[in-house]
């Protein structure tokens, strides 16, 4: 221990006078050290000043580069609250404009003498306007249909309920299931419960893909009316749309029991088999419907469809001449009746039987009246100058 003491003391006294010797050698190298030490200070100061000004000069870089920052941000935020500012009036204006509207259509009903006094003037205005707004083209017509139908479907706006049925029909044509099944729901709601307004509200539940509520609601509807021919037909259709195949099946049985030889359940159990891809047997059952009523223009429609997919053209066509016989100059079916038999013909290389019922297609479409023409013209269709007389006469 007492060596290291010494190790220790020697090396500290020789660090000393080597220190001292350093001095001394330094010393007498500089000529004037009061000298050096001013020209030193005067360096020390040029350096602190260079950095000082370099200093100076970067946060004045940096200071300029933060204006012109604050500058951008604040022409952006001037021109964000100007397009709000911009936003707001317009969906001020358009709200006056619509509001604006709905005044003169409120006037104009009141004048023809709509609504009747039992009826709601806005409900009945909304729906109005809604409808107008459909005969414009392009999309701002359809939005402000729909912005229309959906202040229809708020609770607060009291309505009747075939107000609001059509209106819901109306939005289904406008391509938003959300909103009509809204208005399906207020239609049930304001007819408190009524089993019509039940079954479609239930049907449109099913299409939408809500099964749990839909089906509830069936069951609900055939507990207060378990022989009512509506329910089962919406009911079915439902099942059938949500691919419940096997309780379809049940339930028309079920239906065939309660409604025995009915050509209408026929053509539901051909719909359903039709829908499993049971096509034979479902032509079965749709030949079965024609014969319990040879009336039934919709049977034969079922029965050429339903050949048409099994490729038997020849029933196809004999139940579509059927059908076209039994139909009312105006039905809304006769065009596709009509369609559907000159594509038979196209199919079976007839065609000039075939443009003569697609012209007639045509026309029964646009003016159902002119399509009784055809049903006599169509007996010689190769009789060319009567054809194109009835073309030129549109």
């Amino acid at each position: 221990m007492n060596r290291i003491l010494w190790v220790g003391g020697f090396v500290g006294t020789l660090f000393t006078v080597l220190t001292g010797l350093m001095g001394l050698f330094i010393n007498s190298r500089i000529k004037d050290p009061e000298e050096y030490r001013e020209n030193l200070r005067a360096h020390l100061f040029q350096e602190v000043e260079a950095s000082r000004k370099e200093v100076i000069a970067h946060t004045d870089s940096e200071l300029a580069k933060t204006r012109e920052q604050l500058r951008e941000v604040q022409n952006e935020h001037t021109k964000t609250i100007n397009d709000l500012f911009a936003k707001a009036r317009a969906e001020a204006e358009r709200f006056r404009t619509e509001n604006s509207e709905m005044v003169s259509a409120l006037k104009n009903l009141t004048s023809l003498g709509q609504p009747s006094p039992g009826e709601k003037p806005e409900a009945e205005t909304l729906y109005y306007l809604a409808e107008q707004s459909r005969a414009e083209a392009g999309a701002e017509g359809r939005a402000r249909g729909l912005r229309y139908l959906r202040r229809l479907a708020d609770a607060d706006i009291p309505a009747n309920p075939p107000v609001l049925h059509n209106a819901a029909v109306l939005a289904k044509e406008y391509d938003s299931q959300e909103t009509s099944i809204r208005l399906f729901r207020r239609a049930y709601e304001a007819s408190q419960g009524s089993e019509r307004y039940g079954a479609t509200l239930a049907h449109e539940l099913a299409l939408a893909h809500n099964r749990q509520e839909s089906l509830q609601l069936f069951e609900e509807l055939l507990r207060k009316r378990p022989a009512d021919d509506r329910i089962f037909h919406f009911y079915i259709d439902a099942l059938r749309a949500l691919e419940l195949y096997q309780e379809a099946q049940t339930l028309l049985a079920e239906k065939d029991e309660l409604f025995k030889d009915s050509a209408k359940v026929q053509r539901e159990w051909a719909d359903l088999l039709a829908s499993m891809g049971r096509h034979r047997e479902a032509l079965e059952k749709a030949k079965r419907a024609t014969v319990l009523d040879p009336a039934d223009e919709i049977a034969w429609a079922y029965c050429a469809r339903i050949a048409m997919l099994l490729g038997d053209l020849d029933t196809a066509k004999d139940s579509l001449q059927h059908a076209i016989s039994l139909a009312d100059e105006t039905s809304p079916r006769l065009p596709g009746h009509f369609r559907r038999l000159a594509d038979v013909f196209r199919l079976q290389g007839d065609p000039e039987n075939a443009k003569a019922n697609y012209k007639a297609s045509i026309i029964a479409a646009q003016s159902p009246s002119r399509s009784v023409m055809w049903l006599n013209l169509l007996e010689t269709p190769a009789d060319q100058q009567k054809l194109e007389a009835v073309s030129e006469g549109e």
